[in-house]
């Protein structure tokens, strides 16, 4: 992916699909890349270009997905959905 592909302002969440739920309540949506548990849209939502990623399960995965997202450019990463509890 090249410069400008990521948007500084990322939502995160951890299911691939849950990806297209959200790009759908978008004003507009683009799917960019989609391999095993790492999905990405670009959207537009309210005026607000974002860019919507999905990690799949466990730190590790989240790991990975967030350090690869900033060297493209994300300033801000918000996750979205649960968090595992005991």
């Amino acid at each position: 992916m090249g410069p400008g592909v990521v948007r500084p302002v990322v939502l995160a969440v951890g299911d691939p699909f849950r990806c297209e739920v959200l790009a759908k309540l978008c004003d507009k949506s683009e799917e960019v890349s989609w391999n095993r548990e790492y999905r990405m849209y670009n959207i537009e939502y309210d005026g607000a270009l974002l860019t919507i990623v999905s990690h799949g399960i466990g730190g590790p995965g989240a790991a990975i997905c967030f350090e690869e997202l900033i060297k493209c450019g994300a300033t801000t990463i918000i996750r979205l959905g649960t968090c595992g509890a005991m």
